[in-house]
């Protein structure tokens, strides 16, 4: 049997605070914002802040709000010089947009 010594309470590891949680919190509003994050999603996942399997669904969830912006710029309608946001789904109250005619190929 081992004699009991005095060693004080055991130390416990935490995990750091995420960065890209921060970043993420503030919102983003531009491809800086979303550079910002990825670059603190690496950061935090090389030290461990954040699991490989949440990093994964970030980056899945960025690619795909890179998808609708690439939309909106390749469909989203012109207006007086001013591109619309394209509507993906209609809300309530919203009218259904009519289809698009086909452009022609040049």
């Amino acid at each position: 049997m081992r004699p009991k010594t005095n060693r004080g309470p055991a130390k416990v590891r935490t995990k750091p605070q995420p960065r890209s949680l921060a970043v993420s919190l503030r919102g983003l509003r531009n491809g800086n914002d979303l550079a910002r994050l990825m670059a603190a999603l690496i950061s935090d996942t090389l030290d461990g802040a954040v699991s490989s399997n949440v990093g994964g669904v970030v980056v899945a969830a960025a690619s795909r709000l890179l998808k609708v912006n690439e939309m909106r710029l390749k469909y989203g309608e012109v207006s007086g010089g001013k591109r619309l946001d394209l509507v993906l789904v209609a809300g309530e109250g919203e009218p259904e947009e009519k289809p698009r005619p086909k452009r022609k190929a040049a």
